[in-house]
This record gives C-alpha cells, structure tokens and sequence, in this order.
C-alpha cells in the first residue's frame, strides 16, 4: 500500500466527537468533526447519526489542501432522537 493509500484509509477511520466549550452551552451537546476519505462517506455518516440523535444535519464536506480525505462538522444533541425516535440515552 502506498503512503498516500495509507494515509486515506487512515482518514476513512478517523471520526473525531469532542464537546468543546466554545460550541456548546450544556450537557448533552456534541460537536462532531467527520474526517472520512470522501463526501460519500461523510454524507452516510451525517444521516446514520441523524438517525439516531437530533443533529444540525450536513455540514458543508470540504478538502484541506495537502490532507487526505474531506471533513465536515455538525452539531448533535444526544439528549433528542433522530429520525427514526431512537432512545435518548439516560
């Protein structure tokens, strides 16, 4: 495998939740980075967790330059179901 495959498959697995201060004003909130190897991906994700919580919906994909793979940020309130009234969680 190349180092570019590698580095792309690599951003095909990394999804990064952080609840970040600046963003959020309570328990429950999450902003969510999405870092997949295309928009394909990032779009499946967005509506697998909208499924599941009360999210912002799709973010905008973009590429950085001289990074592999594309990213996109939405917002999800863990407190709230989705789409198909999934559980909240305790």
């Amino acid at each position: 495998m190349t180092a570019r495959a590698e580095a792309e498959a690599a951003a095909a697995r990394r999804v990064t939740v952080r609840n970040d201060p600046f963003h959020v004003s309570e328990p429950g909130l999450l902003v969510v980075d999405l870092t997949p190897a295309d928009k394909e991906t990032v779009q499946a994700a967005i509506d697998a967790l909208g499924r599941r919580w009360a999210t912002s919906g799709g973010g905008r994909a973009r590429r950085v330059p001289g990074e592999p793979g594309v990213t996109a940020r939405l917002y999800t309130d863990i407190r709230r179901p989705g789409s198909e009234g999934a559980a909240a969680p305790d």
